[in-house]
C-alpha cells in the first residue's frame, strides 16, 4: 500500500463477514479473493457460489467498507472509518474513529467511536458504548448511547436511553416511547422538553451546560442526574 492509511472494500452477496484489525501491514483473507484497486484501495470479495463466511484480517487503524445482501457483520479491533451496510443481519464494531452502521433487518452495535457515529435501522435496535457525536434513525427498536457529547436520535417506536455529557446539543424525537437523558450530577442543561401524550420529568435545573431537547407524540420523557 502506497498510501498512508489502509483503505479496504469487503464485499459479500450472502454470509457472515468478519473483519479483524492488527497491528501491522499484513492482510490474510479465508473464503475470499484480493482484488488491488488502482487508486491504492484493496478490493476484497466473498467466494462466488452458495451461502459463505468471509473472515479478513486488516492492518490496525484501516479504513474499511463492508457490503452485504444477507449476513452479520462484526469488527473488531482499531479502525479508522468504519462503513457497514446489509440489508438483513446485525452489525457489531468494536472501536473506530468514525462509524457509518446501516441495516435494514438486524441490530446495529457500537463500542468506541471517537468522532461521530452515524445508525440507521429500520427494524432492530441500536447500541452504542460511547462517541463523541451520535446519529440515529430507526423506525422499531430500542437505542441506547452510554456515554456522548452531542446525539440526534429520531424514532417511531421504542425506549431511547441516552448519557450525555452536558457539553453539546441533544435531540430526541420520538412517535411512541420512553425517552430517558441522564446527565452527570454536577451538570445543569438547558432542556425544551415536549410530549403531547405522556408524562414530563427532569431532576435538573435550568442551566447552560449543553442542551437537551426532546419531543414525543405519546410517551414518558426523564431527564435524570447521574
Amino acid at each position: 500500500m502506497d498510501t498512508h492509511v489502509a483503505r479496504f472494500r469487503i464485499e459479500n452477496r450472502s454470509g457472515s463477514v468478519r473483519v479483524r484489525a492488527e497491528p501491522g501491514s499484513g492482510v490474510e483473507v479465508n473464503g475470499g479473493v484480493i482484488e488491488p484497486q488502482e487508486d491504492g484501495s484493496v478490493l476484497v470479495r466473498g467466494a462466488k457460489g452458495g451461502s459463505k463466511s468471509l473472515d479478513v484480517v486488516v492492518p490496525e487503524g484501516a479504513d474499511i467498507v463492508v457490503g452485504t445482501a444477507s449476513g452479520s457483520v462484526d469488527v473488531t479491533g482499531d479502525v479508522g472509518i468504519a462503513r457497514v451496510a446489509c440489508k438483513s443481519g446485525s452489525i457489531r464494531i468494536e472501536r473506530a474513529n468514525d462509524v457509518d452502521a446501516r441495516t435494514h433487518s438486524g441490530s446495529v452495535t457500537v463500542g468506541e467511536c471517537e468522532g461521530e457515529c452515524r445508525a440507521v435501522v429500520v427494524s432492530g435496535s441500536v447500541q452504542i458504548d460511547s462517541a463523541a457525536s451520535a446519529s440515529v434513525a430507526a423506525v422499531s427498536g430500542s437505542v441506547r448511547v452510554g456515554e456522548v457529547d452531542a446525539a440526534e436520535v429520531k424514532t417511531v417506536s421504542g425506549t431511547v436511553v441516552v448519557g450525555a455529557n452536558a457539553t453539546g446539543h441533544v435531540r430526541v424525537k420520538s412517535v411512541s416511547g420512553t425517552v430517558e437523558v441522564s446527565v452527570p450530577d454536577a451538570r445543569s442543561p438547558e432542556t425544551r422538553l415536549k410530549s403531547m401524550s405522556g408524562s414530563i420529568r427532569c431532576d435538573c435545573p435550568q442551566g447552560e451546560d449543553g442542551q437537551i431537547e426532546i419531543k414525543t407524540v405519546s410517551g414518558t420523557i426523564r431527564v435524570l442526574c447521574r
